[in-house]
């Protein structure tokens, strides 16, 4: 979560974020229109969106990758020691 919260507020505009969160094809757009002015602004009111979006898709991986974990483990029917 911190770290993606620390890329949003320093890469935010050229969709940094968005590149740490497998969300290339927004990314790329957000990267692309960040370089006219007009693009900026509609990054930058896209960047102050994605502060509260961020969280949600923080926790939504975050989940995703312990069921993943979880299926591996029982699969493997626990750990070999």
């Amino acid at each position: 979560m911190l770290v993606a919260y620390i890329l949003w507020y320093f890469l935010g505009l050229f969709g940094g974020h968005r590149f740490y969160m497998k969300k290339t094809g927004s990314a790329v757009a957000q990267l692309i229109l960040s370089l006219t002015v007009f693009g900026l602004i509609v990054t930058s009111i896209w960047w102050i969106v994605d502060a509260f979006l961020l969280h949600t898709w923080v926790r939504e991986k975050n989940q995703y990758t312990e069921g993943m974990l979880m299926q591996q483990i029982l699969n493997n029917k626990g750990f070999n020691y």
